[in-house]
């Protein structure tokens, strides 16, 4: 993310604030200090410090002309927009049959490839313990969601790639298989989780140190067969 600009308005957690002065970052976290004047809110033109990390977009530029709610001085979607959401999200998966997949009403059957999530139902306090999604691309997005309330109930869960995450770059050679290098040194928890970037090994200024050729190179796709490490299954290591 580049540095944010002098005189720009952002939105932060559903208020607009102008961006009045920005300091260079001075720890190796590369944040920017960000002093900015609330516009939205019950105080208006109050000056506030905000820390905006650089590598990740926690914050988005809007115009000078931007909707306010009436009730909640906040951009839409307002909180009390998101609430009467969550309420009617809680009602439609009440009325959700057990068995069925929540994301697309179908009934999961012993055949198709699921997604499960043991212990007490979070959708439907009344529904059977342990909700199942399919494993659709339509269903998957869902299933992400329910998954960080399952992780957010209980912390010592294990996420899936539905929501697993790593900080590295992956680079990925011409066999479609994949190297994660990390800045703080941790291991990667799976080449397939999201990750922070990617890149042909090609692209690299030193080149490839396995002299991949670039001519049929899958870019920066990996190859679907892969162990966590990035390695081909079956591989001899």
């Amino acid at each position: 993310m580049s540095r944010p600009s002098i005189g720009i308005i952002i939105e932060h957690q559903r208020h607009a604030y102008r961006v009045l002065e920005v300091r260079e970052p001075l720890d190796s976290n590369y944040l920017y200090e960000v002093i900015v004047e609330r516009l939205t809110g019950h105080a208006p033109g109050t000056h506030h410090g905000m820390r905006i990390k650089n590598q990740h977009k926690h914050w988005r530029e809007i115009g000078e002309h931007y909707a306010v709610c009436n009730c909640c001085n906040e951009l839409p979607p307002c909180s009390g927009i998101r609430a009467e959401r969550a309420v009617q999200q809680s009602v439609e998966a009440m009325k959700v049959p057990d068995g069925y997949c929540p994301a697309c009403k179908e009934p999961i059957t012993h055949r198709q490839k699921k997604y499960v999530f043991p212990g007490p139902n979070l959708l439907n306090p009344f529904g059977a313990d342990g909700v199942q999604f399919h494993q659709r691309s339509k269903c998957q997005s869902s299933a992400a969601a329910y998954e960080e309330k399952w992780v957010k109930a209980d912390p010592t869960r294990a996420r899936s790639l539905l929501t697993l995450t790593c900080p590295g770059h992956v680079i990925v050679h011409h066999d479609g298989t994949g190297e994660c290098h990390r800045a703080d040194g941790e291991s990667c928890p799976h080449i397939h989780a999201r990750h922070q970037s990617y890149s042909a090994c090609y692209t690299q200024s030193h080149g490839c140190g396995k002299e991949c050729p670039r001519n049929g190179h899958p870019g920066c796709r990996l190859h679907p067969d892969l162990t966590p490490a990035g390695t081909m299954k079956g591989m001899i290591p």
